[in-house]
């Protein structure tokens, strides 16, 4: 365990300098983590539920047969032969509902009808071929007629024009329904607006099959889409305020106490020997100088310079060495020509 009463002020210094250090990068890295997360939780609260609902259904009309022995064939009650049947009467309803008090509704709709003959080609039936080959009547609940005949006729004549075979086609029926709805929320008593396009396609496929022969597929009979009316809402967090407001506080006493410690530090760090210091300023003209145990002799005429620098030049024009001799904090740099004393006396400075 170290007794910190036996250590000197600069060990000390020394050691609250890299204590406080270490705490500024902690800390650094504390709160730049602590401003990543923010002081609050933002969470989506659903203020309300809603659904369209598309439900198609049809009647087929069928020829006399064996197989059925019926006239109608309704879903899931067989295959669609289409050999036996004769038309395919298609109804659409449309129902819009929620778990909100729903105020008002603006209901519009459009049916567009298409004809395909898959990866060969494909007709869009204008309004008015469609009122007259399928009977289409209403834009948002409405009803059309299939009639088998005719729809092969049809294939058969775009066939032709094509030099296309088609053994397999489709008509593909694409209802867009915008609706506009007024809701008021039930546990907050806003009222919000639902403005939305629902298009619920289905396809009545005329298919051909080794297995089952040729028949015609109706599936997606029901459709729906989803919705919610939600809000987004922010929870404020005290805790995480306070701990960035401590890794702030903590972050700032450290910067200080680094200064501080820094101050004292500089203030009470041991000063270099006497020796050292010379042994700093000769080494670039070690070379030069010789180290002498007596004090340099009394001569008729000394020269002082400003520096060693100036007396090394004067050494290299006189072609002699310089010697240096030290006592206590004083060195006494000297060159003997003659007479002539050229000298430089560096005073070497401790703080108490």
């Amino acid at each position: 365990m170290i007794e910190f009463r036996k250590l000197s002020k600069a060990k000390i210094s020394m050691f609250l300098l890299i204590a406080f250090a270490c705490l500024i990068v902690i800390t650094a890295f504390s709160s730049y983590y602590m401003l990543q997360i923010p002081e609050y939780e933002t969470y989506i609260e659903t203020l309300c539920e809603y659904r369209h609902i598309g439900q198609y259904d049809y009647e087929a009309e069928l020829l006399p047969n064996v197989i059925y022995n019926k006239t109608v064939l309704k879903p899931n009650e067989g295959i669609l032969y289409t050999a036996i049947v004769r038309n395919i009467n298609l109804t659409f309803k449309y129902t819009f509902v929620s778990n909100c008090q729903i105020n008002s509704t603006d209901v519009n709709g459009k049916v567009l009808l298409l004809i395909e003959s898959p990866g060969k080609w494909t007709k869009k039936l204008s309004n008015a071929e469609a009122v007259s080959m399928f009977d289409l009547k209403g834009s948002v609940n409405f009803t059309m007629q299939i009639n088998c005949t005719r729809v092969r006729t049809l294939v058969s004549d775009i066939d032709e024009e094509t030099g296309a075979h088609s053994t397999t086609y489709n008509i593909i029926v694409k209802p867009e329904i915008r609706l506009i709805a007024n809701m008021t929320i039930i546990t907050t008593h806003q009222v919000k607006t639902v403005n939305e396009i629902f298009s619920p396609e289905i396809r009545i496929a005329f298919k051909k099959d080794v297995e089952k022969g040729n028949y015609i597929d109706i599936e997606d009979l029901q459709q729906m889409k989803s919705g919610i009316i939600s809000e987004s809402r922010k929870i404020w967090i005290p805790e995480r305020r306070l701990q960035r407001t401590i890794s702030y506080a903590i972050f700032t006493s450290a910067i200080i106490g680094f200064i501080i410690s820094s101050f004292l530090y500089i203030k009470n760090r041991p000063q270099p020997k006497p020796s050292e210091i010379i042994k700093k300023i000769i080494a670039p003209y070690r070379e030069m100088i010789a180290k002498t145990t007596q004090q340099p002799p009394k001569t008729r005429i000394t020269v002082e310079t400003e520096n060693l620098a100036d007396l090394i030049k004067i050494a290299k024009i006189v072609m002699k060495p310089v010697f240096y001799f030290t006592k206590n904090t004083e060195c006494v740099f000297y060159i003997l020509e003659s007479d002539i004393k050229y000298q430089f006396i560096f005073k070497i400075k401790q703080e108490k």
